[in-house]
């Protein structure tokens, strides 16, 4: 992903990255045995906000662009999804 960002920053294009949220992995009872008798742990809290928050981040130092953020804000200013973007956004700026 860096070499392509770079290229592209290179030659004047711009760069929409998007973070896709999933979530943590359910663990059934066999797979928590089975870790249990090979004495390994499960994972518990993978996919967090600031697991979300560090791969923005890290996208935008790669150089990719962040104006999704503000565009989906403009487009639709009062909807649920724009009041969690601009929390969001505010995170990554640095701004809580």
């Amino acid at each position: 992903m860096k070499s392509t960002i770079r290229f592209v920053k290179e030659n004047g294009g711009k760069v929409d990255c998007t973070v896709c949220y999933t979530v943590d992995p359910k663990f059934s009872t066999k797979d928590k045995m089975k870790a249990l008798l090979h004495a390994k742990l499960l994972p518990s809290r993978i996919f967090t906000k600031e697991y979300f928050l560090n791969k923005a981040k890290e996208l935008e130092t790669l150089g990719a662009d962040m104006d999704y953020y503000q565009e989906l804000m403009t487009k639709y200013p009062g909807s649920v999804f724009t009041v969690e973007a601009r929390k969001r956004f505010r995170a990554l700026r640095g701004d809580h």
